[in-house]
């Protein structure tokens, strides 16, 4: 099994170190696989591709460094910010096209194109992870470990994978940018699914004719029928050509990719510095190799598709307003479902601090790891020469080089640990300011405060979401000197706030950034947004929303708009502020 930390060289330049991991010692056929993967992502050259820094196939785990790229892949992007416009798929679909055709100029086959194995930086996308790859005259008469809703049917029906299976996993791809799905409709069951990609049984719906041209033909059942990446190449190029020209850095994407893609930028940046300025290891005493290892920007913004029902205006039937039902830990007994209780929550505090020291310790051996590289190069030895498969480890050329002492733990910094004190079940007060965070660092309040904005409902010690999705839930990373930390939050309702939103020219309110509070009194709101709303109530949500559910009594004509929250089992009613 192979994971990935990042790391630097002694010279400050970050890398990121794929290792194959596994829980006994790692077995021939295991190194094999891993040498094949470094051999074929060596041939590889190109600026839509990732270059091969360093390797040691032979060591004690082995290890593969390559170029840092600090941007979000494709299926992040798409499922924190939406789906693609048409242009900007087209530029996607040109730099991802390049990629392979610079794979299959070295024969290679890529066999796992898919949205989460393309890294998208400003300068266009990359084409990562060579871990299922083969060399094209390899003959393969089974199904990969390649994800089934983007694999080719050819893949899938267990024939050998070709440089056509690639193009049509990038026609998977693309369309899932557009659409925000695979091209299969919903099964729920893996070997249901299997039957679709095998017979090509795809479910277009959704996709723009404009991207028709490009699209459909990478998705022809037949791999003789689809075209080459040359052509896709030549296509794109000819219509990018009458488009206007891209303005520098992200501005060709959408606000919603484009912050997402800078804030991984500036957080690379930082990452960067910190590695020149680390300190350089002392003299060597410790030999790493013998040692079992112990086992990114902040506040991505995150759009949030809500869905409003437009109020008829007609009167509501008298009778008893639905009581408002708050989703927070109570003060009592009693907590919402993913509460934690305090003890458990100081449980969850020690684990995470445990599990960020082993972090700690991965790092530094992934560092060690490109030390012994550059030392190795500097003695006129390859990485892949070096070791010499006894127990101690020693490489050739390097002799007592090959031991080395970490340097000091890195100190924490306040955000780091205010980020680390925050446990499942806390409440904090701050909030989403435009498409923003108000403050750097969160603090945490009594969940009955008016000021208790947010409710974190789980904690992580990794960058990026894995939290719960859905109107008035997000996340918030944060990258330390010592590690990563994600809370996972959910808006706390009150009536009287203020959040902003999109209303179109007829009146209807198209979006609403529910995370967000506001100024109810404000002159201005956030670029992308017209309107501010005013929270009127906070309810358990009906079996349906009957006409004039929010007004106040059956002469109120006021115009009220209904958000479904809460997994859809409360309903905000809101007016215009």
């Amino acid at each position: 099994m192979g994971r990935v930390y990042l790391a630097s060289s002694p010279g400050g330049r970050l890398v990121a170190v794929k290792t194959l991991l596994a829980e006994a010692a790692v077995g021939d056929a295991d190194r094999e696989r891993f040498a094949r993967e470094v051999k074929l992502a060596r041939r590889v050259k190109g600026i839509h591709t990732v270059d091969v820094v360093a390797a040691d196939v032979e060591a004690r785990p082995p290890w593969m460094a390559t170029e840092y790229v600090p941007a979000p892949s494709l299926a992040e992007l798409v499922q924190q910010a939406g789906t693609l416009p048409v242009g900007a798929v087209e530029r996607v679909a040109a730099g991802a096209a390049e990629a392979l055709l610079c794979l299959h100029r070295a024969e290679v086959v890529h066999r796992d194109v898919k949205p989460s194995n393309i890294l998208l930086p400003p300068d266009g996308p990359r084409l990562i992870d060579f871990g299922i790859s083969h060399a094209a005259d390899t003959t393969r008469t089974m199904l990969t470990l390649g994800t089934i809703a983007f694999t080719s049917p050819e893949q899938a029906s267990g024939e050998p994978s070709t440089t056509a299976s690639d193009v049509y996993s990038l026609g998977a791809t693309l369309f899932h940018l557009a659409v925000g799905r695979p091209p299969y409709t919903e099964v729920g069951d893996t070997l249901r699914l299997l039957s679709q990609v095998s017979r090509g049984q795809v479910d277009l719906s959704g996709l723009p004719p404009e991207l028709e041209p490009l699209i459909l033909p990478c998705l022809r059942t037949d791999p003789e029928e689809r075209p080459e990446p040359a052509r896709i190449v030549g296509q794109l190029a000819d219509a990018l050509a009458d488009g206007p020209a891209p303005p520098g850095g992200t501005g060709w994407l959408p606000p919603a990719w484009a912050r997402l893609v800078d804030e991984y930028g500036r957080r690379g940046q930082e990452l960067q510095r910190g590695a020149a300025r680390a300190p350089s290891p002392d003299a060597p005493t410790e030999n790493l190799r013998n040692r079992g290892a112990s086992g990114s920007p902040t506040r991505p913004y995150t759009r949030l598709h809500d869905h409003p029902r437009p109020d008829g205006g007609r009167p509501r039937p008298q009778g008893v307003r639905p009581r408002p039902e708050r989703v927070r830990p109570s003060t009592g007994t009693g907590s919402p479902a993913g509460a934690v209780p305090a003890a458990a929550a100081e449980t969850r505090r020690t684990e995470k601090a445990q599990k960020g020291w082993g972090g700690v310790f991965l790092l530094v051996a992934a560092v060690w790891f490109f030390a012994l590289y550059q030392q190795n190069q500097d003695d006129g030895t390859s990485a892949g020469a070096t070791s010499t498969g006894s127990s101690a480890g020693s490489s050739s050329g390097a002799g007592s080089q090959g031991y080395y002492t970490p340097p000091p733990s890195p100190t924490p910094e306040p955000e780091d640990l205010a980020f680390r004190a925050v446990s499942p079940g806390d409440c904090l007060d701050a909030y989403r300011e435009g498409e923003d965070w108000n403050t750097d660092v969160p603090r945490t309040v009594d969940c009955d405060a008016a000021s208790a904005y947010f409710w974190v409902s789980d904690t992580s010690d990794s960058f990026g979401s894995d939290c719960p999705t859905g109107a008035g839930r997000s996340y918030w990373s944060h990258v330390g000197t010592t590690g990563s930390t994600t809370l996972c939050v959910q808006r706390q309702f009150r009536e009287g706030q203020c959040f902003v939103a999109k209303q179109s020219d007829k009146g209807a309110v198209q979006d609403g950034l529910l995370t967000n509070v506001w100024n109810c009194d404000a002159d201005t709101v956030p670029s992308g947004y017209n309107q501010i709303l005013r929270i009127t109530g906070y309810y358990k949500a009906p079996k349906t929303i009957p006409r004039g559910f929010c007004s106040e009594d059956q002469y109120d004509r006021t115009s009220y708009w209904t958000w479904e929250v809460d997994d859809g089992k409360s309903v905000l009613c809101t007016t215009v502020a």
